[in-house]
């Protein structure tokens, strides 16, 4: 009789097995001389896989609880001694994070699990029993049991972007001026869109933009909804028509709208005064759009110097240098209306 001795390394050193039933297959190996073939028992399983030789074969347990395997050898008629292992599966945790998340820009979701784990760790290193997300990307926890079985899970997190919705900057309209607000959006993403306006039934406009007159100013807003169920707003102030002038006399608004009613900046009072003044307008990035010739010969029409285009309706900062002796610049701000 051949015994098999130091070959049996699977049972070398422990006749029993725990383990976590985390598969329903597990691996079974023995060595033995050359040529050795082995003979498999098994209670409580099925043998799903096996070599040439047998010295490998692979089992599916019938579940949790206790099993048997038992091996022995074969080599040249004779047989060796019966070897045997007991297989204790015990039972792992379970833990879900339910379903992939969808969610909207600037949103956060709190992913949780259930008490009673002996230890909990999330992606991030974590130990709580929650986690909250505020970005696309995988999510995935580990949790032990307390018999130190681990299962793992995880759950995919979506962040639509917010349609994109601009009004535009606040604006003053004046005499028949009328301005169209457009609430844009990307209409492969089937808007819905709610003004702060409503018609005869009283319900909101839901049309992309609406008209407002300069004889209705006021604070007009807008809510965009996409197909992913993301919100975004806009309001835009349309602030009631108020001309002044400055001691300087200087008009703090004009219209350049085509109407033949205060279309251009005239300076006549200030170019009276200063017969050599040289006018400059800046936008809100500091970016030059106008420039004048000495004396102001040009009134500044509200286009842009470089482009020629009508600029939008907005603040704009002036320098005025008078050219004169003793005098200092004047600054301020004029307003483009409609």
């Amino acid at each position: 009789m051949v015994s098999l001795g130091m070959y049996l390394a699977v049972f070398a050193d422990s006749r029993v097995q725990e383990a976590c039933a985390v598969s329903p297959v597990m691996e079974y190996h023995v060595k033995g001389a050359p040529g050795m073939k082995f003979h498999w028992e098994v209670l409580g399983g099925i043998v799903v896989s096996e070599d040439k030789y047998n010295d490998t074969i692979r089992v599916q347990w019938n579940g949790i609880g206790e099993h048997r395997l038992s091996v022995y050898g074969e080599y040249e008629g004779c047989f060796t001694d019966k070897r045997d292992l007991v297989v204790r599966l015990k039972n792992p945790p379970i833990v879900s994070l339910g379903p992939d998340v969808e969610m909207c820009q600037g949103q956060r979701y709190t992913f949780s699990v259930d008490s009673g784990y002996a230890s909990v760790t999330w992606l991030d290193g974590s130990t709580g029993l929650w986690y909250t997300a505020d970005r696309a990307g995988d999510v995935w926890v580990k949790v032990t049991n307390s018999l130190g079985c681990e299962a793992t899970d995880t759950a995919k997190v979506v962040v639509h972007d917010l349609p994109p919705v601009n009004l535009g900057p606040d604006t003053m309209l004046c005499g028949n001026a009328r301005l169209t607000l457009t609430a844009y959006n990307d209409a492969q993403l089937a808007p819905v869109f709610q003004w702060s306006l409503t018609d005869e039934y009283g319900y909101p406009l839901s049309s992309p933009d609406i008209t407002v007159t300069a004889d209705a100013p006021g604070i007009y807003w807008v809510k965009v909804t996409d197909a992913n169920n993301c919100a975004n707003y806009d309001t835009v102030v349309v602030k009631e028509c108020n001309i002044k002038i400055t001691k300087e006399g200087i008009p703090t608004v004009f219209t350049p709208n085509g109407d033949g009613k205060n279309d251009t900046w005239r300076l006549d009072a200030l170019t009276r005064a200063y017969p050599n003044a040289i006018v400059e307008v800046y936008d809100r990035w500091g970016r030059q759009v106008f420039r004048s010739e000495r004396g102001y010969p040009e009134p500044w029409n509200g286009r842009d110097k470089t482009t020629g285009r009508l600029l939008p309706m907005n603040n704009y900062f002036y320098i005025i240098y008078p050219n004169k002796r003793g005098e200092d610049v004047i600054t301020g701000t004029v307003t483009i209306a409609r």
